[in-house]
């Protein structure tokens, strides 16, 4: 299975913690269109703004096992 993990961080401050199936269920749960999150995972260079509360986003790929019947993935 081929899974994303999203993580969101302000200010050391983990906001969010998912891992879904693709990048367009990422883009869906933030509510942000998929062309952004297709390019923060591409690591395309993002604008930094002089925000004190910037928000840091990481996308990772992860190749996984078929889950335990009860461990939850979306």
């Amino acid at each position: 299975i081929m899974l994303y993990r999203c993580k969101i961080v302000v200010d050391d401050t983990i906001m969010y913690d998912r891992t879904l199936k693709s990048l367009r269920l990422i883009a869906e749960d933030l509510g942000l269109p998929y062309s952004r999150i297709a390019d923060i995972h591409s690591r395309k260079k993002e604008k930094k703004t002089k925000f004190k509360y910037e928000p840091q986003i990481l996308i990772e790929k992860i190749n996984k096992e078929l889950p335990p019947q009860d461990e939850e993935i979306i």
